[in-house]
């Protein structure tokens, strides 16, 4: 009981990780075969709700005084963007719980995730996306008919969003791999494979390309900058996989076959977002790029929002000393992945989902002041450094 006391909020905020991905059938139409057993099927319609339920219980069992922090600004730009988002469109029947929701999640992270313990809350984090992952990687072999034209839909009901939700996780993987002890790279090495595999399944371009780009990051971060002429080789590579990724985005067929491809997406979120609307038409339609739909469903007053929450995110970490917090490194790593990924991805719209949330995670913990000597560290069950 005394360890369940200590550890309830990161108990809690590992179940928000794992069940924010779940998702619901994908619809009807086209000849989807998709359908999960009936207690996945349960959890996926609930787990919103499960979701909701935790961050007001983390809320109500807080009893420290809120501190504002300068930083919090990056996060209220991006719960601003969400509220002028749910405004603009034409959410009547549920406008009240979305902008209840977006509330909810902005106080949970601010208050919450933001003072606790950076090494027991990436700890969490890397296991709540590793057990999603081992669920995707489970339904791959178990239940066939989460697979539709050789591609993993798993639980979050669209390929895509699942292999970027796995991306996110094998970067915590590899992150605690390199850094652990030897006896528990083993451990680690099992859950990158997992995770990696559910985007080869899943067969998400985008998600692996992000990955190689974040690891990149990293390599960039730790040799505080590459030879030059290794870095242009590098750079050479993804920039090629970049075109070739847009080229065969662009040109192929959405998941379903409905016949619309994501150049006809992007173009019309080109249009839209040509007419520089002040307020946009809410997310509703087609999303494949979370820059372009922004413009189109919040207006050019959102975007703002949006991009001075990202740009200043990046201004700190670029900033940050990463001397005085050695997981500087791992919140790049996630943060070059989720914009990266979101060229291609609506995911940064979504209220709820394993990619925002870490965005928001990223967005409220702390990069500075938190110098920590990792022989004096206390492990938690010995999993971590």
């Amino acid at each position: 009981m005394k360890h369940l006391k200590k550890f309830k909020f990161y108990y809690i905020l590992g179940i928000i990780f794992f069940l924010a991905s779940f998702r619901g059938d994908p619809g009807s139409g086209e000849a989807l075969t998709y359908k999960v057993p009936f207690y996945i099927a349960f959890v996926q319609k609930v787990s919103i709700y499960i979701v909701i339920l935790m961050m007001i219980i983390s809320l109500l069992l807080d009893n420290n005084k809120f501190r504002y922090q300068s930083y919090y600004r990056h996060s209220m730009f991006f719960f601003i963007f969400f509220i002028i988002m749910i405004l603009s469109g034409g959410y009547s029947d549920d406008l009240f719980y979305r902008l209840i929701f977006s509330i909810i999640t902005f106080l949970y992270f601010v208050k919450i995730v933001s003072r606790l313990e950076l090494k027991y809350a990436v700890l969490f984090v890397c296991f709540a996306g590793f057990a999603l992952s081992l669920v995707n990687f489970l339904c791959y072999f178990l239940f066939p008919s989460t697979i539709w034209n050789g591609r993993l839909f798993g639980v979050t009901s669209h390929p895509n969003f699942t292999g970027v939700a796995a991306c996110i996780s094998a970067i915590f993987s590899v992150y605690f791999l390199i850094y652990s002890r030897w006896k528990l790279k083993l451990l680690y090495l099992f859950m990158f494979s997992i995770s990696i595999s559910v985007c080869i399944f899943s067969g998400s371009r985008n998600s692996i390309i992000s990955f190689v780009f974040s690891f990149l990051v990293y390599l960039f971060i730790k040799t505080k900058g590459f030879a030059p002429r290794v870095m242009l080789i590098l750079v050479s590579i993804l920039f090629i996989l970049l075109l070739l990724n847009i080229d065969f985005s662009m040109s192929s067929l959405d998941y379903e076959g409905r016949g619309n491809t994501r150049e006809g997406t992007w173009k019309s979120m080109s249009d839209a977002a040509l007419e520089l609307p002040i307020f946009g038409i809410g997310k509703s339609g087609a999303s494949s790029n979370s820059y372009l739909f922004a413009v189109v469903a919040s207006g050019i007053l959102g975007f703002l929002f949006l991009m001075g929450s990202i740009i200043g995110h990046i201004k700190r970490l670029a900033t940050s000393k990463i001397a005085n917090n050695r997981y500087v490194p791992l919140f790049c790593m996630i943060t070059a992945a989720l914009f990266f990924a979101a060229i291609f991805e609506g995911f940064l719209l979504d209220q709820v989902g394993l990619p925002v949330f870490a965005y928001w995670l990223v967005l409220v913990v702390k990069t500075d002041n938190y110098n920590v000597n990792v022989k004096d560290e206390k492990r938690f069950f010995k999993m971590g450094y």
